[in-house]
């Protein structure tokens, strides 16, 4: 999963004024030339009037110019990203969990790409003050093999190489931390500010109080943030609260990672994950999903065709085959969003676990739990519903777009990101 989201609260500020006049420089001509950052101490902004089918690339070294990773962003409708050797091999195929900003008056973008985590190899990407990514380079989110020959060095050095659209660049050193903010009266720290960009401070409560929230914190950029909230500082003899805790704003809905429907199929374990399908099915198209069991083999199939009256099958359940859908919803399918897409939920269901619940645009459209009672007929029900999932392919399928899983969560409703 690529984007990580963590509570954390901001309670220092640095006084130095920002960069009024950027030092822009333009981006080499030979796109292999090798430039200096230290991403540790320095965070990179590249200018960009890319326009359609456009990609940006940046491709980071190590101190010995050897691969350390590489961002790709595609300039296409809708935007997509891939961090090369992890979540893709070559190219860019995930699609941007949240909208590119629009250019400036000038027609420019302005993207920043910095530390995310003090210490760790991962990388947060923003545009004109909008994060974009936040990306930890880990096991469960690089589908790439050798991911970690790649993705675990240290970046000291970066290069342009199959870039089309970053027009300049700058090298900007992350600001120190100068002051807690003004509700934080009489708590200090150790070290004493101002520190630097990366240092951890201890923060303790003036005397004859007690601190009974937080009390560690780093500085990032400038700002000092708390990694488990501000401190509370409560007076020994009234107990009261001398320094109010400021509230935290809880993190965003996670975005879901999107990926272009693999032709061939795909692994996924129902029992900790929903399988999410992102379409624009139209009336007379038909929707066709294939479950596979351990061995690859056939372990049922699942269709819907779009009509004006929406009809759906279990294959050797409810019907011999899903090649033409009989079984009428009960439901009516819910209207696009304003994509014009539709998101379907696949999830495990019943008892027996064998069964599935199936929803679209968040209302719930069907509930399959076979058993004879269910499969009348079909004798041999069990040779596919009886057999553990752990697979599907999307080979009769004609409308699918997009797939992508997300584990479950304890959330009566779950919140997803349909618009691409």
């Amino acid at each position: 999963m690529i984007s990580i989201f963590v509570l954390l609260l901001n309670i220092g500020f640095s006084t130095g004024k920002e960069t009024d006049r950027i030092d822009w420089k333009k981006k080499p001509t030979f796109g292999s030339t090798s430039l200096e950052l230290d991403l540790t101490k320095s965070k990179l902004l590249l200018k960009t009037k890319a326009e359609w089918r456009s990609d940006l690339v940046v491709n980071f070294k190590d101190s010995r110019a050897g691969d350390a990773g590489s961002f790709q962003l595609e300039f296409s409708n809708p935007p997509k990203y891939g961090f090369i050797d992890c979540t893709s091999s070559s190219f860019a195929d995930k699609i941007l969990p949240v909208p590119l900003p629009k250019p400036d008056k000038s027609g420019y973008r302005v993207l920043v790409i910095e530390q995310n985590r003090i210490g760790g190899q991962g990388l947060k990407i923003s545009s004109n003050g909008t994060t974009l990514l936040d990306f930890n380079p880990q096991k469960d989110v690089c589908s790439y093999r050798r991911w970690d020959s790649y993705w675990t060095k240290k970046k000291i050095k970066f290069d342009f190489w199959s870039d089309r659209a970053v027009s300049y660049y700058s090298i900007i050193p992350y600001k120190n931390c100068e002051k807690l903010n003004r509700t934080l009266a009489g708590v200090t720290t150790k070290p004493e500010l101002p520190v630097r960009h990366g240092v951890s401070v201890t923060m303790k409560c003036p005397k004859r109080t007690v601190n009974r929230g937080g009390e560690t914190g780093v500085c990032m950029d400038g700002v000092v943030v708390a990694s488990s909230g501000s401190p509370v500082c409560v007076s020994e003899t009234t107990g009261q609260v001398t320094t109010p805790a400021q509230s935290v704003t809880k993190s965003p809905a996670k975005p879901i990672d999107w990926t272009k429907k693999p032709y061939r199929g795909m692994k996924i374990d129902f029992s900790t994950t929903k399988l999410l399908l992102k379409t624009k099915a139209k009336t007379g198209d038909s929707l066709r999903l294939n479950f596979e069991d351990s061995w690859g083999s056939s372990a049922g199939q699942f269709g819907l065709d779009f009509s004006s009256s929406p009809k759906y099958d279990f294959s050797k359940c409810t019907a011999l085959s899903v090649s033409r859908a009989s079984s009428p919803l009960k439901q009516d399918l819910p209207k696009p969003d304003g994509g014009g897409y539709r998101v379907f939920e696949v999830m495990k269901y019943g008892k027996s676990g064998k069964g599935f619940k199936i929803s679209c645009n968040g209302v719930e459209l069907i509930t399959f739990e076979p058993s004879d009672d269910v499969c009348k007929g079909w004798s041999s029900w069990r040779s596919a519903w009886g057999e553990e999932k752990v697979g599907v392919n999307f080979i009769f399928d004609d409308v699918i777009e997009y797939v992508a899983t997300v584990p479950y969560r304890k959330e009566k409703k779950d919140r997803y990101i349909t618009s691409a």
